[in-house]
């Protein structure tokens, strides 16, 4: 657990330490003026900015919602048998 020199718990160190295990960042590069349009979007829907591109992302490949929140591991070269040919 995160701790100050003090010795307390300090939780924006622990929320930092938990998305930094738990999420992948990704950021977007959009042309100039569509920020405040993707915004409104999101606004009208009552979503955040990020949670309407993950929505979006999520239908567009077609994952449901387990399969979103918790996807397969990508396989390693020991899990197809492709080791040693």
């Amino acid at each position: 657990m995160p701790r100050q020199k003090s010795g307390n718990f300090n939780s924006t160190d622990y929320k930092r330490s938990f998305n930094a295990q738990t999420y992948d960042r990704l950021n977007i590069v959009v042309p100039k003026g569509q920020k405040a349009q993707i915004e409104e979007l999101a606004r009208l829907r009552h979503q955040t900015v990020n949670g309407l591109v993950g929505s979006l992302l999520q239908r567009e490949m077609q994952l449901t919602d387990e399969e979103w929140k918790h996807p397969p591991l990508p396989e390693t070269e020991a899990d197809s048998g492709s080791a040693g040919e």
